[in-house]
């Protein structure tokens, strides 16, 4: 995981702004290479609804654990990313037959696998209860690499 975490708040727009990473990628003689994130960047803005102000710390605690649902995807290397990303698209845009919104934890899961798996990850870390059969095997999924 990073060695650096950096949460940046925007208070005064509705901009969207995109987090970065920074990422070290040692190279061994085997030809292997490991990535390990030395550096990240959470931009958090000020664009909320009431109830989302009123939830302010809950609010961010969600942004946070997606963003690091999103870096886990990558950087901690879940060899088994198809499979999560099997259970709802054909690719990582396209939605399968199988999924029906409830199969997701937001709208916003919907829009992608890399979404899906972010969004997915912080519920999970909220103790937000699954609600379907899907949404179950995302959570036990998720549980295999944190445990």
């Amino acid at each position: 995981m990073a060695s650096k975490i950096y949460i940046n708040y925007l208070p005064a727009t509705c901009k969207a702004y995109h987090g970065d990473f920074k990422v070290l990628i040692k190279k061994w003689s085997d030809g292997r290479e490991e990535k390990e994130m030395s550096q990240s960047n959470i931009n958090v803005n000020g664009c909320y609804n009431l109830f989302t102000l009123e939830n302010i710390d809950q609010t961010l605690l969600m942004i946070i654990y997606h963003e690091l649902g999103g870096h886990m995807s990558h950087y901690l290397k879940d060899k088994n990313f198809d499979a999560f990303k099997n259970l709802c698209r054909t690719d990582i845009n396209t939605q399968n037959n199988n999924c029906k919104a409830t199969d997701f934890v937001t709208p916003y899961a919907q829009t992608s696998a890399y979404e899906d798996y972010a969004d997915t990850f912080a519920y999970r870390r909220m103790e937000k209860p699954a609600t379907s059969p899907i949404l179950k095997q995302k959570y036990q999924h998720l549980d295999t690499l944190l445990h």
